[in-house]
């Protein structure tokens, strides 16, 4: 089996990790609300818990391992000591994430109350058969002079519904030299098919 080789990717998963806190008052700056504080054992719980998520979650493997040492170092370092609400830690791992990531599509964001773990709910029927009428938001497939594959990815669909598309798509260009895979409209969108892609491309 031939595997084509990979010539240009732009791969990004969002990671969002929450510390829940009070909710805010209207008109208030972030920063000013009572209840956003955190204390030395948040912010060890949450730094813990984000090595962990990013080693396990984060979609490319080597960068994934980057970053979990980096934000253990910080937590063993008390690098985040000074910092005493849950925004501002939010902002500094996000700014201390991306020179090792150079995603920006990852980042750290703060809640004021706990997120479910399904925050968006289950998706509408209009919704599927869109996602369905989009091919899985891969638009275009074809292969370029030289036997260069090319494939546009607009988004990152659910994997049950971006699935059938994605094989197609592969099996499309398995017998391509080289494939480039346009990113450059993709807004990002559910990690495990970006996990499904990527032995694929190996």
């Amino acid at each position: 089996m031939k595997c084509p080789r990979t010539v240009s990717i732009t791969a990004a998963v969002i990671l969002q990790f929450c510390v829940a806190v009070a909710a805010p008052q209207v008109g208030r700056p972030t920063e000013a609300v009572p209840g956003t504080e955190i204390d030395a054992r948040v912010r060890k719980d949450v730094l813990g818990k984000l090595a962990s998520e990013l080693e396990s979650r984060y979609v490319i493997e080597g960068t994934a391992k980057r970053l979990a040492e980096l934000v253990r170092a910080k937590k063993k370092s008390n690098a985040y000591s000074s910092i005493k609400t849950g925004p501002a830690l939010a902002r500094a791992l996000t700014d201390d994430l991306l020179p090792v990531a150079h995603d920006k599509h990852l980042r750290v964001s703060f809640s004021f109350t706990p997120l479910p773990k399904d925050p968006s709910g289950p998706l509408s029927q209009e919704i599927l058969s869109q996602i369905r009428k989009q091919n899985g938001a891969i638009p275009k497939v074809e292969i370029l002079d030289g036997n260069v594959g090319y494939m546009r990815v607009n988004g990152v669909p659910p994997l049950d519904l971006a699935r059938s598309a994605v094989a197609a798509a592969f099996a499309f260009l398995h017998n391509t030299d080289a494939l480039i895979i346009d990113n450059r409209g993709n807004g990002g969108g559910d990690p495990n098919t970006v996990a499904r892609c990527l032995p694929r491309l190996r």
